[in-house]
């Protein structure tokens, strides 16, 4: 078909699904799909997947996740759906940070990203300003691997680390001249349109109902990691400019004003380090879990705040409690030995083996086992959900661990955006080894008190079905019968 008769038939289409979608969109999803066509015909399977995108788009899901990619300045990044998807209106804090080297060419600059995404900020620092030294942090598993892609296509300018942005990079305190942030900083109280909430609310939303938690929490570890003289640059929502200048100057920052994006909104805040310490009225909070504490996943603001507490459980070796939408689980790093040995010993085990382990997709399940026809059928078919799938490891997970592995996706959002944030993480029922699982927070607190750091409130789970267990080492076996028959699973396979 040639593209002007698709054009024409695509508008015909949403005429008819009664909505409106601009002519740019249309054309940039025709361009998408026919960019690695030779001549000016497109053929019968890209003509389906150009329809299969328009629908896509009309359902409300971003451009940046149909195509797979987001433009940000001079740069072309990938995305996914379990990682922030970069705004223009981020770009304008990159020349605040250009106009800060451009005053100095004489000194060999290090600049860090924290809260990297994508690493959109980081990279086109670094794309732009070869002679300058960038560090970019970032806590989600799931965006760590994008940045590391990302990083890979563009020759790996950027050095970006695994980890907790107010806490990495101890190193260099004192040291850095630039630190910048888009942060997450949405108020809890905030509206936000359809296509945002696309994005991982860990991402989203700021802490607390004002949004600041994670801002104020950034500010205070800006300070620590510049160097005197050194600038901050943060994103920061409309309604937050007063409150983050008033902090940031508290803090002992001079020079603090709110940026102006293309809109005349502001946007940001630049400031600059005075001397080498917080103003002593400045409490600094650690992230380091002291005490048990139990979340809820109700309000999107709370959710996000449960996960990012886990989260950083989790990073710290300690064991966390979460619905897995079965039962709850008890649940630690899958690839920390020594949290997995606190797992087994919390729970009375006699034996050593290793748990099961619960991911985010089909994506992070591909890095850990060797999939063949038959798991993606079943993937297809039963996934998320209740089915637990034991492969062979792939080498790189051999090493530190058995040649087989269980993986399951669990049929919970809230759970799967936990998994993108922490990455895979060694599961087992949440009861004391020979007693009833744990249907209840409750419960699973009566059973494991203070030996868990975080627990995650899903509600009941009174009559969950534990998931069904199926080895695809050799030929298929039935290991456990639960939630699905032995006989749709042979189905499936058919």
């Amino acid at each position: 078909m040639k593209p002007h008769l698709l054009i024409a038939k695509a508008h015909e289409y949403c005429i008819k699904q009664a909505v409106n979608v601009p002519e740019h969109v249309i054309r940039f999803l025709l361009e998408h799909v026919k960019k690695d066509t030779d001549g000016n015909t497109l053929k019968d399977e890209q003509v389906d997947t150009f329809f299969s995108s328009l629908d896509r788009y009309i359902q409300g899901e971003p451009l940046q996740l149909i195509t797979g990619t987001a433009a940000f300045r001079f740069l072309e990044l990938e995305c996914a759906a379990d990682v922030f998807i970069p705004r223009p209106e981020t770009e304008w804090m990159i020349d605040d940070v250009n106009s800060y080297i451009n005053m100095h060419q004489d000194k060999e600059l290090k600049v860090i990203d924290l809260c990297s995404g994508t690493g959109a900020i980081a990279l086109s620092i670094a794309q732009e300003n070869p002679q300058v030294k960038v560090w970019g942090v970032e806590l989600s598993y799931s965006a760590y691997q994008v940045c590391e892609k990302n990083n890979e296509n563009y020759g790996e300018p950027v050095h970006f680390v695994h980890a907790d942005a107010l806490t990495a990079l101890d190193e260099m305190k004192g040291m850095c001249d630039i630190v910048i942030s888009n942060p997450p900083y949405v108020p809890g109280d905030d509206e936000v349109e359809s296509y945002a909430l696309r994005d991982p609310s860990v991402a989203l939303w700021g802490g607390g109902c004002s949004g600041l938690d994670m801002p104020h929490a950034l500010i205070r570890r800006a300070h620590e990691l510049l160097c005197p003289g050194g600038m901050l640059v943060m994103e920061h929502a409309p309604s937050q400019a007063s409150d983050l200048v008033a902090y940031a100057r508290d803090c002992g920052f001079s020079g603090v004003s709110s940026r102006d994006d293309a809109t005349g909104r502001k946007r940001w805040i630049r400031a600059y380090k005075n001397g080498d310490s917080l103003a002593p009225h400045i409490h600094v909070k650690s992230c380091v879990i002291q005490k048990p504490r139990t979340m809820s996943f109700a309000k999107p603001w709370e959710k996000a705040d449960a996960i990012r507490s886990a989260a950083y459980a989790v990073m710290q070796g300690k064991l966390i409690v979460i619905p897995t939408d079965t039962v709850y689980g008890i649940a630690c790093d899958a690839t920390n030995a020594q949290a997995h040995k606190n797992l087994i010993a919390t729970k009375n085990r006699g034996d050593d083996k290793p748990a099961p382990l619960l991911v985010s997709s089909v994506k992070m399940m591909e890095k850990i086992a060797v999939l063949d026809e038959r798991a993606y059928k079943l993937i297809g078919a039963y996934m998320p959900g209740a089915l637990t799938l034991v492969m062979p490891a792939r080498s790189s997970w051999k090493n530190a661990h058995n040649s087989t592995v269980a993986l399951r996706i669990p049929d919970d959002e809230c759970v799967r955006e936990l998994l993108a944030v922490t990455g895979p993480l060694a599961v087992s029922s949440a009861n004391m080894t020979g007693q009833p699982p744990a249907c209840t927070v409750d419960e699973a607190y009566a059973y494991f008190g203070d030996k868990v750091s975080v627990y995650l409130d899903g509600g009941e789970m009174r009559n969950a079905n534990p998931s069904t267990i199926v080895s695809l080492v050799e030929d298929v076996r039935i290991v456990r019968e639960g939630a699905i028959s032995k006989d749709d699973v042979f189905r499936a396979l058919q």
